[in-house]
């Protein structure tokens, strides 16, 4: 019996050694993953979320108060041509008016 007690005590602190290095892989990866998405969130707020802001304000404004819509950033792609397009609209709606 005493050799059964004995034997477990070294079984017993391997297997505390081994659930550490069981978990500390996935908070490894659990940390990356995080990481990882605050990047992508911030990324798509920078890129897409503020530009449409910013030209949904200006455009508010144009619209109630006739300021003039001049959206500046760094516009690319779509919303570079959202942003000529609305341009080109407020364009055509001042000569129809004059």
């Amino acid at each position: 019996m005493t050799s059964t007690q004995s034997s477990l005590v070294p079984r017993a602190e391997q297997m505390k050694k081994n659930a550490y290095r069981a978990v500390t892989p996935v908070l490894i990866s659990l940390a990356v993953m995080i990481a990882i998405v605050l990047m992508l969130f911030y990324f798509m707020s920078i890129y897409c979320v503020t530009p449409i802001e910013r030209m949904n304000k200006g455009l508010g404004d144009w619209l109630s108060f006739r300021v003039p819509f001049a959206v500046k950033g760094d516009l690319k792609d779509e919303v570079l041509e959202l942003k000529e397009k609305i341009e080109s609209l407020i364009n055509i709606s001042k000569q129809t008016k004059s």
